[in-house]
């Protein structure tokens, strides 16, 4: 809990943020259908962080941001998200009538996330152009 001077978190973490999305309905089928292509596409040992948004007005959690980690400037690397990304958009219409959902994908993003030395090279970047 957060006392009234502290501002309300804006992500749940790691677990945390999973646990979340798994008690949605069918979130565990979701959350390994796309780990499964993820790890497919990347490899199993990918280092992979997870969040889940929390919208300020209610509160409560809205999305997990599933963050692949690797380098912003390997064209392999967006060349597999992207692969993903379209399997997950091949399987949306048939997983949605199996799922008796709209949207099935509608509270889950994947994305990459640069290595840290991505942020330390970009902020460098930054300071010497100032």
């Amino acid at each position: 809990m957060t006392s009234p001077s502290e501002p309300p978190a804006a992500f749940l973490a790691g677990d945390e943020a999973v646990r979340w999305f798994m008690g949605r309905r069918h979130g565990g089928y979701l959350f390994d259908a796309h780990l499964s292509l993820i790890q497919g596409a990347f490899g199993a040992e990918v280092p992979i962080q997870y969040r889940a948004a929390i919208d300020p007005s209610s509160g409560k959690p809205t999305v997990l941001i599933v963050e692949v980690i690797a380098s912003f400037d390997d064209d392999a690397a967006w060349d597999r998200l992207v692969s993903v990304q379209a399997r997950l958009l091949e399987s949306q219409a048939d997983l949605a009538r199996y799922l008796e959902l709209a949207y099935p994908f509608s509270k889950i993003v994947i994305s990459l996330r640069g290595m840290p030395s991505d942020w330390n090279s970009a902020h460098a970047e930054l300071v010497t152009d100032q």
